[in-house]
């Protein structure tokens, strides 16, 4: 029952995601957080994405980071560490992604 609920909300999830692609014209999507250690969301997204013409962005995984001695620690590490982020903090939808 749980890989049934699991393929239907992968399904649900891929579908309207590459729904508001084409009804918005956005040609690429980046998949991070939780969700993105889950290997059927990724393959399928990045399986229907390519056929949309989408472009998929999925960043390493946070453990990966660490390994390189990055400053980009998961957030339950910063938040552990005492960072909060200002009340007045704000999403950037047009923020360049790196390489």
């Amino acid at each position: 029952m749980a890989a049934s609920f699991q393929a239907a909300v992968v399904r649900m999830l891929v579908r309207r995601t590459l729904r508001a692609c084409v009804q918005t014209g956005i040609k690429r999507v980046v998949l991070t957080g939780g969700v993105a250690a889950n290997t059927p969301l990724r393959e399928t997204l990045a399986a229907a994405a390519g056929v949309e013409g989408v472009r998929l962005h999925v960043p390493p995984p946070p453990s990966v980071h660490r390994q390189r001695g990055d400053d980009r620690r998961p957030a339950s590490d910063r938040l552990k560490a005492g960072e909060r982020a200002p009340l007045d903090l704000n999403a950037i939808p047009d923020l360049t992604l790196g390489s």
